[in-house]
């Protein structure tokens, strides 16, 4: 009941049945292709991009990823619950972050590098694991493993010396002596100046 003035008269009026019922057009609606919110509004649309949105939000909010150890220079790596079965999307498979010098090891299964392009990879194992090898830059402008290769006359360079790897006691760097190989009836001699 509303009481109101009119024409200097005050009286009561039953409002009740003229407003039966309010409709209101506000809802969202995603647009995928062009990555909008869209916010829909009695007649009028306001669209809130991808960009917008996501300036707001921190890595951190999404409900997969766990930031609780992130350190400078962290990366991602995603982690599957063993026990969660094939298709699992459950919480407790995540999104963590994981920092190198929290993972520090003596050893490691496999090596990551990075192709020509900047894509991770893999290091695959060398062929024979149960043996040693170097690994280092090789020739093809590739990083690798490699064993020293057997050969019968060691290669020489422009000056007809070869060289003969050491190691500092100290330092345990590897250290090449340049010398003059020659090989008669099996005897081979080594001289670090030509003709003595």
């Amino acid at each position: 009941m509303v009481r109101f003035n009119l024409d200097g008269h005050s009286q009561l009026f039953d409002f009740s049945e003229i407003v039966a019922a309010t409709e209101t057009d506000t809802f969202l609606r995603v647009d995928q292709t062009a990555r909008l919110l869209k916010y829909i509004a009695e007649g009028h649309t306001n669209n809130i991009s991808a960009r917008d949105l996501g300036s707001i939000l921190h890595l951190g909010d999404l409900g997969d990823v766990n930031m609780g150890d992130v350190e400078q220079n962290s990366l991602l790596y995603f982690q599957k619950t063993s026990d969660c079965g094939q298709g699992c999307d459950e919480v407790t498979q995540q999104w963590r972050a994981f920092s190198a010098l929290d993972e520090l090891k003596e050893d490691a299964h496999t090596i990551m590098g990075f192709d020509a392009e900047g894509k991770p990879l893999a290091l695959q194992p060398p062929v024979h694991t149960d043996q040693y090898y170097l690994a280092g830059w090789r020739a093809g402008d590739k990083f690798g493993y490699t064993q020293p290769a057997e050969v019968s006359v060691p290669s020489t360079g422009t000056d007809g010396r070869s060289h003969l790897l050491f190691q500092n006691p100290t330092t345990k760097q590897i250290e090449a002596l340049p010398v003059y190989v020659t090989i008669e009836d099996g005897l081979v001699t080594i001289r670090t100046t030509e003709g003595q």
